[in-house]
């Protein structure tokens, strides 16, 4: 007589949901995925069978090196965890694939990096509903401590997966973390947004580094008041060599938000924010954060971005560079492209804007070349680009071959303004611009260009004042 057919996914009764390990079967229950976990064995793999519905209400640790954890289709892993961790991986060389991870109730998080782990594998997931709740997150990566290197989580990859209306820091990077990658994700837009980041990373603890991150080629849906993507200094040591790249940011068309902003890098030393988007997507943009802002970075290159904002009746800026209680030098803004419609009356939406302020800032050594802004189709003042001190001091920057498109007709609108607003100005480069339909190409006022026309001789140097003299009626 033939044997009798095996039931699906491995298991022996296909009424009987089982997790399978090392050749063995556990009860997809909280006991059972211990058991599972336990005798995988170096290098084994955990399998949630499709179909199975594994419901976690206790927290769970990965301890064992070289572990899959794999899910197969329709498979679906619910976290009802109060207080702890659904999943930390507390071993290297581990894997979690392919698994549908939905929130139920309890701690928001869902898997957790929590210590001196290396080489860790996050792909192909699907992680939905995790709200926002405190300092918590869906995934959360990163050693709070500040004791060596050698407690670094390091060489973390969290590719190709799906975050669906998960609303908190989404993806988190906190303090000790290098070289991970965040790339391929898709995020949808959170239902009841708040103002998180979707994927953040920075440096909260005294001592802790965070280099070699690569945020690239996510596509991102952003209803929150947060960034897309923020990077960001909190300490006093800098984050180093970050490449934000090939990202698409757009805000979302949910009814009563829409605030969102785009690419936030804050503190940062070496690194590229480079061909990434971000589209306003008809939404009313709220302003204060630019979708494009650099503060108190040395040496990164920002270029071939994309900002459309469109249709604006409120003041807004595409790019803003800022040297707050510090230092932005020797970065590159160029190539990048803004445009914008503004509708509104009151003087002040820029394509870009460089500004100091606080304490002590410096804003030197910077080039803005090659830029493209469109603010033609504006029926209210607009302004090109704009170095303002309101402290410190801003000297020595190259404002060289950017096009600015204007309005045109009698508005208050200005092409390039270098206003000393407290702070000091000196020997920037302001040369082979092309401005058309500016009222003022130059001015001294960023508040009202009518106020104060003409170029801030004292602002510039000797080549720019003869440029200007010789091209400007």
């Amino acid at each position: 007589m033939a044997a009798a057919a095996a039931a699906p996914n491995g298991r022996t009764d296909a009424s009987q949901d089982v997790i399978l390990s090392n050749g063995n079967q556990y009860p997809a229950t909280d006991a059972g995925f211990s058991a599972a976990l336990a005798g995988a064995g170096t290098n084994g793999v955990v399998l949630i069978p499709g179909g199975v519905t594994l419901t976690l209400t206790s927290g769970h640790s990965i301890v064992t090196s070289g572990l899959t954890l794999r899910c197969e289709p329709a498979a679906l892993i619910q976290t009802a965890v109060p207080g702890v961790n659904p999943i930390e991986v507390r071993a290297s060389d581990v894997a979690i694939e392919e698994c549908h991870f939905q929130y139920s109730s309890g701690a928001t998080d869902a898997v957790v990096l929590p210590n001196s782990v290396s080489r860790v594998h996050i792909l192909r997931n699907v992680f939905e509903d995790y709200p926002a709740g405190g300092a918590n997150t869906t995934l959360f990566i990163g050693n709070r401590t500040n004791a060596s290197l050698a407690t670094a989580v390091t060489d973390v990859e969290v590719t190709f997966n799906t975050f669906l209306n998960d609303c908190g820091d989404v993806v988190n990077i906190q303090d000790y973390v290098l070289r991970a990658d965040v790339s391929h994700n898709v995020f949808t837009a959170c239902a009841t947004p708040l103002n998180h980041p979707l994927i953040n990373a920075q440096n909260s603890d005294n001592g802790t580094v965070i280099s070699d991150l690569y945020v690239v080629a996510n596509q991102i849906s952003n209803a929150g008041g947060g960034d897309c993507v923020q990077v960001q200094q909190l300490t006093s040591l800098a984050i180093t060599n970050v490449h934000v790249d090939g990202n698409t940011c757009q805000l979302a068309t949910i009814p009563g938000h829409g605030n969102g902003t785009g690419y936030s890098t804050a503190g940062v030393t070496n690194g590229t924010v480079s061909h990434n988007t971000f589209d306003a997507n008809g939404q009313a943009f709220a302003g204060g954060n630019a979708p494009f802002e650099l503060v108190n970075t040395v040496n990164v290159a920002e270029t071939g971005n994309a900002c459309a904002l469109g249709s604006q009746a409120r003041t807004a800026a595409c790019f803003t560079a800022i040297a707050y209680s510090g230092s932005l030098t020797g970065n590159t803004i160029a190539a990048n492209q803004g445009s914008f419609s503004y509708t509104g009356s009151s003087v002040g939406p820029l394509c870009m804007q460089f500004y100091t302020a606080g304490t002590f800032p410096v804003l030197a050594r910077n080039v803005v070349a090659g830029n493209f802004c469109d603010l033609s189709a504006s029926t209210g003042p607009v302004e090109g680009i704009a170095f303002q001190a309101a402290a410190g001091t801003i000297s020595s920057n190259y404002a060289v071959a950017n096009t600015l498109a204007g309005p045109g007709g009698t508005l208050n609108s200005g092409g390039i303004i270098l206003a000393n607003d407290g702070g000091a100005l000196s020997l920037n480069v302001v040369v082979e611009n092309q401005m058309f339909g500016f009222t003022y190409p130059y001015s001294q006022s960023v508040a009202s260009p009518m106020s104060i026309r003409g170029l801030c001789t004292s602002c510039v140097d000797a080549l720019t004042v003869a440029f200007v003299s010789g091209h400007v009626p």
